[in-house]
């Protein structure tokens, strides 16, 4: 987490803070390190003072940065473990729960078809990537036009080759995030209808949101009245 979280942490106060972007004292070497510690020779304890205060304070707004960033990096890891891992192999059960051109109406109840499979990441436009990194997320599902709801899963993911298929990942409106969001919170043993998902359209949009998951074999699907 560290590896990731830091480094894009200080890019972005380098971007948006001025005075991280200042250079070194001149001559701090003349004053700084383990042989100036003891010495108090022309001001020197008032330079290291003074040198070590500004350190801290670009520290801490490092540290202040990279806290708000914790989510969204923590998305990036899980989206570089589905890129990574295999894709499931289905049980019985789960295979009759995934049938082929089931029809999708707002009475069929739904559910992820396995924990961990998928990942619903709001995304900046323009930060999707082929290995399903971004050089920018948010942690909250906005009405930015500039923001996307993204699913990645591992369903397509090669058994032979690692990396060999890479993630192809669902794109939708930021408006859809908070059905999205029930569907990949939504596992055994709980369902969840299709109509009672939350979404501002209707009926007809909510079904268009399920289906493009199922098609990618990561919904399973029950009719209780068949």
């Amino acid at each position: 987490l560290m590896e990731i979280l830091v480094p894009e942490a200080l890019s972005d106060c380098i971007s948006e803070t001025v005075w991280m972007r200042d250079g070194l004292p001149r001559n701090f070497l003349n004053y700084m390190g383990v042989v100036y510690e003891d010495q108090d020779e022309c001001g020197m304890k008032d330079r290291q003072k003074a040198f070590c205060e500004e350190a801290k304070k670009r520290i801490m707004k490092l540290c202040q940065k990279a806290i708000t960033m914790i989510n969204p990096v923590c998305d990036q890891m899980a989206k570089r473990f589905l890129s990574d891992r295999l894709p499931p192999s289905l049980t019985t059960a789960e295979t009759k729960l995934t049938p082929t051109n089931h029809i999708i109406t707002p009475n069929t109840m739904v559910r992820l078809l396995r924990p961990t499979i998928a990942r619903l990441v709001i995304e900046n436009n323009e930060t999707t990537t082929d290995n399903g990194d971004a050089t920018s997320a948010t942690t909250s599902a906005s009405a930015d036009d500039g923001q996307k709801a993204v699913i990645y899963h591992c369903m397509d993911n090669s058994r032979e080759e690692h990396h060999g298929n890479p993630l192809s990942p669902l794109e939708f409106e930021v408006d859809d995030a908070p059905a999205l969001e029930t569907l990949m919170k939504t596992v055994e043993p709980y369902w969840v209808m299709v109509g009672d998902l939350f979404h501002e359209g209707g009926d007809e949009e909510k079904v268009e949101i399920v289906k493009s998951l199922y098609d990618e074999g990561i919904i399973a699907v029950w009719e209780p009245n068949v």
